[in-house]
């Protein structure tokens, strides 16, 4: 089946424009790691991948943001509260793995991660535990009872699935992938239709499934899938709020990069299998990311 996602109408003029009142911005900027900084890097990020700006200028200011959240992040964990699990505790950690600084992963690896041992034995720290309870009682009751619930327990999966890699703990992944498919297999009849923020969390947990020799295929697929999602989401944000379209803001999906990153930690590469459906537009951003996040070049 063709995935081809929808786009925006970018406003590039003014995403330049933008751009540039962000350099002078940064030019009288007290530190480059402090808090305020983030919301602005993020944003710089969004506006070069509009713009169509080579992968490591994207790159390279997310690395920023993430050394932000790697020095700041005790003071935003404190500042957000626990429902805001995605700039909580999954954007950092996507950023961090991004990013390619071993310093700032170590970092927030540390500040940000979930062990999924400590989790399933009950050792986390009380604030942690609940923390995750608010998202799941999966991991106490093991029932999942409604799409809602479903939703949760694959967001805490997938902190757990970033936790584990960031951490360089390969068996830990391990270990999350047969619960995302005990999760997968026990509630069939909650996972459809795949749309909105489930969806885009059923598309990551079959990506993470796919995490093995011989997966690339299937992982390829669900990225893919989980961008048409992310892309459909991003046309309707642009007609509810126009300054979507004046600013690119959230135009990468980093969840897609992060489990390319996944993906180049278990040793597969992407390149073919990304090649084989390179005219597919829902593909385009994993395309053009491949060689930068340790993948075959796709033509």
């Amino acid at each position: 089946m063709s995935v081809d996602a929808p786009n925006v109408t970018w406003d590039e003029a003014a995403i330049r424009a933008w751009l540039a009142a962000s350099d002078d911005e940064l030019k009288v900027y007290v530190s480059e790691t402090h808090m305020s900084y983030l919301t602005l890097y993020l944003g710089r990020a969004n506006a070069r991948h509009v713009l169509g700006e080579p992968p490591d200028a994207v790159l390279r200011e997310l690395w920023l943001a993430a050394r932000i959240y790697a020095e700041q992040g005790g003071v935003f964990l404190a500042k957000w509260p626990p429902e805001q699990l995605r700039r909580r505790r999954l954007l950092p950690l996507e950023l961090a793995l991004l990013a390619g600084d071993p310093k700032v992963l170590e970092q927030i690896s540390l500040l940000f991660g979930l062990d999924v041992m400590s989790l399933m034995a009950g050792t986390e720290s009380d604030d942690v535990l609940a923390e995750v309870a608010g998202m799941t009682r999966y991991f106490e009751a093991r029932g999942i009872d409604d799409r809602g619930a479903l939703a949760g327990t694959l967001a805490v999966l997938y902190w757990l699935a970033l936790s584990a890699v960031a951490a360089a703990e390969l068996e830990n992944l391990q270990a999350v992938r047969t619960v995302i498919a005990r999760v997968m297999k026990d509630h069939p009849h909650l996972a459809r239709p795949r749309e909105g923020g489930l969806g885009r969390m059923l598309w990551l947990a079959d990506a993470a499934l796919a995490l093995e020799h011989g997966g690339e295929d299937l992982l390829v697929a669900a990225i893919g899938h989980h961008h048409l999602l992310h892309a459909q989401e991003l046309v309707r944000r642009a007609a509810d709020e126009p300054g979507v379209a004046r600013t690119g803001d959230g135009a990468l999906d980093t969840a897609m990069l992060a489990m390319m990153t996944l993906a180049a930690a278990r040793g597969l590469d992407l390149g073919p299998a990304l090649a084989k459906r390179a005219g597919e537009t829902a593909f385009a951003q994993a395309l053009a990311y491949a060689a930068a996040l340790g993948h075959t070049a796709a033509p």
